[in-house]
């Protein structure tokens, strides 16, 4: 898979042979099979479903501003890809790996800016073993996924089933990895965050093991996932009882735990039906896929083969039957509304809740909570309705809140302006109070930085983005201290905390601690001419921020002084030469 060598100082060679367009497959493009967009279905969502269906052909993902991406697939696997930004240089990585010298590099690029050879095959050539450049390799494809993994939700993608779109588009090497690692790195660096909360609700009323079959050594991508899961190990638990059982902040905890379940490493153990937003495939290519479907999950994760999830499988047909008895229809009935109400009731203000006008008389309320209670107080749930005890429970507990706030008049009145305003809605107080602790938790990360305890900076800015991903400041901090982490000293490391702050200038193009951070990282790659752009961008949002205007004047002297150096002579004949005595004749002339 050796495509897309460019880094940020190869060249102008090595930019042609990324931005080149690939060569037009032999055959014409086809209709996707399927389409959708990020925000909707995760990549990390899409690579799971690849995987588990054993899936070939290939992914396109096209930004709002037409750029796109690429993943080609063979049975799951991912063999190819292409970035729509400069990502990772195969040569400069090999060079940081220690496997190739400089002028090993630069031989490389003069024979590559001659056109007609892929990088790796001329580094092949130049010595590199296969085992070195398939490292690599598989660095540059892990570099390239991140990249995709923190793409806007925005981004649409598009399924070809059994169709390359990066036909011609550089080589292709087997190369495997671990997917529950790829899919973790992804998640951390641009947490889904409203689909975290949609997996953990499901399943928030059963306890929680690890699948027959998974074993810790399995699972052991970060310490995180071994806390936690040594934890899940011991006894099945719930949500809440697991994040204090581990040790981990409930942040970094819930991620863990929606990277395990997309990844259908574990499950409850009651039957909670779940589903998470998938491909929806056509007749057609569901038809196709249907052998690969029953195989169990892919090689990737190095699982042996097991029965689809749950959190994946569609619901199966039921045969068919007589006429209906009028119990099963009540019971279907009260199941769907049960579902559609808990679903919705998050986002209804008290008096919606109870359907009852705003001008409403305490003695209505109390009568319309005896009459809610009769039917939704989840001890009264016929038995084989018990399984919607955890959504019947939740819908109970709002109508509890909304009778015992509108009945107190000191309660009602703030309730009353909380209307007004906008905020009263369940859903929204949750949001109000997420961004108000958010604010907090940064503040607090703020002061760790200024003190030097980094680890714990990081956590609570880590903590504060999740919570409040609308803020640049939180991520732009958040890539700022894991700039400075010792792992992350390498130029493909720094590279990635720059595309970090890349997203955190789209959420606020006017984030001067977005521009300050990125300048700094690009002036230590000696990138100086992207560095002062920041550096200037910075001084005009806040012309006080003394180190930018100090490295904009520093920037402006240096080239003035270049400008001004007397220029070395034009070496003219030597003196006695033939040339030189017919100029002086010529001269006296």
């Amino acid at each position: 898979m050796v495509d897309g060598d460019v880094g940020a100082n190869g060249g102008d060679a090595e930019r042609a042979q990324f931005a080149r367009t690939p060569p037009p497959p032999a055959q014409p493009r086809p209709t996707p099979d399927a389409r959708g967009d990020l925000g909707k279905t995760p990549f990390a969502h899409l690579l799971v479903y690849a995987s588990e269906r054993r899936l070939s052909g290939s992914i396109e993902l096209t930004q709002a501003d037409g750029r796109a991406s690429a993943i080609s697939l063979a049975e799951g696997a991912v063999t190819q890809s292409r970035t729509s930004e400069p990502v990772a240089h195969l040569g400069k990585l090999l060079l940081e790996m220690g496997y190739v010298t400089e002028a090993v590099l630069d031989a490389t690029r003069e024979r590559l800016a001659e056109g007609g050879r892929l990088h790796g095959t001329l580094l092949r050539e130049a010595g590199v073993s296969d085992a070195r450049l398939r490292e690599a390799l598989q660095a540059q494809l892990a570099l390239k996924l991140d990249y995709i993994f923190t793409l806007p939700p925005t981004t649409t993608f598009a399924f070809y089933n059994a169709f390359n779109v990066l036909e011609g588009y550089g080589g292709v090497e087997p190369l495997t990895f671990d997917l529950l690692a790829v899919i973790w790195r992804g998640v951390c660096l641009a947490p889904p965050q409203e689909h975290v909360e949609a997996a953990l609700r499901r399943i928030e009323a059963a306890p929680l093991r690890l699948k027959p079959g998974v074993s810790i050594e399995q699972l052991a991508v970060a310490d995180d996932f071994i806390r936690l899961v040594t934890a899940m190990r011991a006894r099945p638990s719930m949500v809440p009882e697991l994040i204090t059982k581990s040790g981990l902040n409930a942040s970094t905890a819930r991620l863990v735990l929606y990277t395990l379940l997309i990844t259908k490493q574990i499950e409850p153990i009651e039957a909670v039906t779940m589903s998470m937003p998938l491909i929806q495939m056509p007749t057609a290519a569901a038809l196709a896929l249907s052998a690969a479907q029953s195989r169990g999950i892919s090689r990737l994760t190095g699982a042996s083969p097991s029965p689809p999830s749950i959190l994946s499988m569609p619901a199966a047909p039921s045969a068919p039957a007589g006429p209906p008895q009028a119990a099963a229809l009540d019971l279907a009935a009260r199941r769907a509304e049960i579902v559609d109400l808990a679903s919705r009731i998050e986002r209804m203000d008290y008096f919606q809740m109870l359907d009852l006008p705003h001008d409403v008389e305490p003695a209505a309320i109390e009568a319309r909570f005896v009459e809610l209670a009769m039917r939704w107080h989840p001890d009264r749930l016929p038995q084989p309705l018990a399984d919607m005890k955890a959504p019947c429970t939740r819908v109970f507990g709002r109508f509890s809140e909304a009778q015992k706030t509108l009945m107190n008049p000191e309660e009602r009145a703030r309730y009353m302006r909380l209307i007004k305003d906008g905020g009263a809605t369940p859903e929204a107080q949750a949001y109000i109070a997420r961004i108000v602790e958010a604010a907090t938790t940064f503040q607090k990360a703020e002061v760790c930085t200024k003190r030097g305890d980094y680890a714990q900076a990081r956590a609570l800015c880590f903590a504060a983005h999740e919570a409040d991903p609308t803020q640049a400041d939180y991520l732009a901090l958040l890539a700022w201290i894991e700039s400075m982490d010792p792992a992350n000293q390498s130029p493909a490391a720094t590279q990635q905390r720059i595309a970090m702050l890349d997203r955190a200038v789209a959420v606020s193009p006017r984030s001067e601690r977005s521009y300050f951070y990125r300048g700094m990282l690009y002036k230590k790659l000696n990138q100086m001419d992207l560095a002062i752009l920041d550096f200037r961008k910075t001084a005009e949002l806040n012309p006080r921020n003394t180190e930018a205007v100090r490295e904009v004047h520093l920037y402006v002297a240096r080239k003035a002084t270049a400008d001004a150096a007397p220029k070395k002579p034009e070496a003219g004949p030597p003196a006695g030469s033939k040339i030189s005595g017919l100029l002086s004749k010529l001269l006296k002339k």
